[in-house]
């Protein structure tokens, strides 16, 4: 229900932005614990409309369809906002740094922050995630490209093939260690070190 069709879309899809937001760095200027942190909290929004959502999924996608838009523009004419807006507000309200709202409000449009660095790997890590198979199935890969983000940092698809093929062992691991967590099976505190189970990760 909601923007998930299966339960922990969302929480998985922050944990590979954040683990493809490391591997990002080496093109981005210095960003460290912002860039890691800012991708792992862009999509809090949507825990928040989630609810909301359910009834608005068909009017959505009609007019992703009739008017050729992405779907955030599409969000924000049904629902009179965005998750990416919703989340820069809880960021706001937990006093978080002003860059970190920016780049939570400006995710999916970071065209309209043309200083805002972490703006920019905050969607190259979104859309990574989204690339590699972890989103939220209502939106999906709805949303536009960023050519002028690619030529700006003078990113190329070799160098987002070379992220997703370097990132998804790491990606892998985090998210079966989080789901072992959520199961109870590995005790708080403590790092699993064991072999990880042949299960499907997606």
């Amino acid at each position: 229900t909601g923007y998930e069709s299966g339960k922990g879309q969302i929480r998985r899809h922050a944990i590979a932005s954040a683990v493809i937001s490391k591997y990002l760095l080496r093109y981005a200027p210095p960003l460290q614990e912002d860039l890691f942190t800012t991708s792992l909290l862009h999509d809090v929004g949507k825990m928040i409309l989630d609810e909301f959502i359910d009834n608005s999924e068909m009017a959505i996608h009609k007019l992703i369809n009739d008017k050729e838009i992405d779907f955030a523009r599409a969000e924000e004419e049904v629902l009179g906002m965005t998750h990416a807006e919703v989340g820069a507000r809880i960021l706001e309200k937990w006093q978080f740094p002003q860059e970190m709202i920016t780049a939570v409000r400006y995710h999916h449009d970071p065209g309209a922050v043309p200083d805002s660095p972490l703006t920019h790997f905050v969607s190259l890590s979104d859309i990574i995630s989204m690339l590699m198979g972890f989103t939220t199935d209502i939106d999906g890969l709805e949303y536009k490209g960023f050519p002028d983000i690619y030529k700006k940092y003078k990113l190329k698809e070799k160098h987002l093939e070379e992220i997703l093929m370097e990132s998804v062992d790491e990606v892998k691991s985090a998210i079966t260690f989080e789901r072992r967590m959520g199961e109870g099976e590995v005790p708080e505190g403590q790092v699993d070190r064991r072999k990880p189970k042949e299960e499907k990760w997606w």
